[in-house]
């Protein structure tokens, strides 16, 4: 499978702007709200997840029964989101 980085971009932006502390949200929420017109895949988007989780930029529930959810944004999340933002305003 590949890696869809600007799908993970803008997972990380879409959840600092719409992840509200301590409410979760569901895979399946944030694929529809991130992408209501289908433009990205729900593999790449649960994908992504899975690969923000591993590298720590997201706290992730998985429970044995039901769906995953995005729990938490972890500082080194919030230090990726400050850096897509400052490398977005470096661009204009």
């Amino acid at each position: 499978m590949k890696l869809n980085r600007e799908c993970m971009n803008e997972i990380m932006l879409f959840l600092e702007k719409n992840l509200a502390y301590p409410q979760s949200m569901e895979y399946t929420e944030i694929s529809e709200r991130l992408y209501p017109d289908k433009k990205t895949s729900q593999g790449d988007i649960y994908y992504s997840l899975k690969k923000l989780g591993e590298l720590g930029y997201i706290e992730v529930q998985s429970p044995a029964a039901g769906e995953s959810a995005v729990l938490d944004i972890t500082m080194d999340g919030h230090d990726f989101i400050k850096q897509l933002k400052d490398r977005k305003n470096f661009n204009i």
